[in-house]
């Protein structure tokens, strides 16, 4: 067998090509291995995939809709509170909670104190 993308023999091949990436909890749209050899799978994952899935909008996107990665995390992002507190906001898949958000103490401190 031939890979699809650089002709090279693929018969070796022990990846399998995801049609939309696994990162993005993709299992089922895969193609049989040797369809793409182990090197241009790795450089699609490298070098496309990856900057695409790290873009912000990406993120951001990923985040609201809450589509975990193949570890079946949810990425976390960055917000702002009121008067400008920097905040961390994750999502969870398991548990009772369904999102948390990561406050630094000075922030919690001036709103508790009514302050903010």
């Amino acid at each position: 067998m031939r890979c699809i993308f650089c002709k090279a023999d693929s018969s070796l091949s022990k990846s399998v090509e995801h049609i939309i990436p696994e990162s993005l909890w993709n299992t089922k749209q895969i193609l049989p291995r040797g369809v793409v050899c182990d090197t241009c799978n790795n450089y699609f994952a490298r070098a496309v995939e990856k900057p695409f899935l790290d873009s912000p909008a990406m993120t951001h996107l990923r985040h609201h809709e809450a589509v975990p990665n193949k570890r079946g995390r949810i990425p976390t992002i960055d917000g702002i509170i009121p008067p400008g507190y920097k905040v961390r906001v994750a999502r969870h898949l398991k548990g009772d909670a369904v999102a948390s958000v990561t406050v630094p103490p000075e922030a919690f401190e001036a709103i508790l104190s009514g302050r903010s």
